[in-house]
C-alpha cells in the first residue's frame, strides 16, 4: 500500500515539475487524439504504454498490481476509461497525461 501512496503522489507531482521543465503531453493534448477517428495513432499507443510501465513498475517494486484490470478488457475500452475520466474531471486536463491515464485506470479498474 505505501509503495502505491508514493507512486501515485510521485505521478501527481509530475504536473507541477512539468510547469519548469515541460512533461510530454497533457490531458488536454491527449484527449482530442483519442477522440478522433484516427485515434490508434496516438492515443492507444500512449495509453497502453502508460498502463504497461506502470504496471511492470509497480510489480517489479512490491509484486503487487496498482490496478487490476481483467483480461477482457481490450485497448479501446480503456481508451474509452480515460475519454470518461477526462470528461468528468475537465479541470485535471492541464496535468500530465500519464497521471489521468493512471487515475482513470485506477478509479475503473480498483484491486480490492
Amino acid at each position: 500500500m505505501k509503495i502505491k501512496t508514493i507512486l501515485l503522489t510521485i505521478i501527481l507531482m509530475i504536473p507541477t515539475v512539468g510547469q519548469s521543465s515541460g512533461f510530454f503531453i497533457s490531458g488536454n493534448k491527449l484527449l482530442p487524439e483519442c477522440e478522433t477517428k484516427d485515434f490508434e495513432r496516438i492515443c492507444m499507443n500512449y495509453i497502453m504504454g502508460v498502463v504497461d510501465t506502470v504496471a511492470v513498475v509497480i510489480f517489479a517494486e512490491k509484486g503487487e498490481d496498482f490496478f487490476c484490470i481483467n483480461s477482457g478488457v481490450n485497448s479501446d475500452q480503456l481508451r474509452r476509461v480515460f475519454i470518461n475520466y477526462a470528461n468528468k474531471y475537465p479541470e485535471e486536463l492541464h496535468k500530465s497525461a500519464s497521471a489521468i491515464v493512471v487515475n482513470a485506470i485506477i478509479e475503473k479498474f480498483p484491486c480490492k
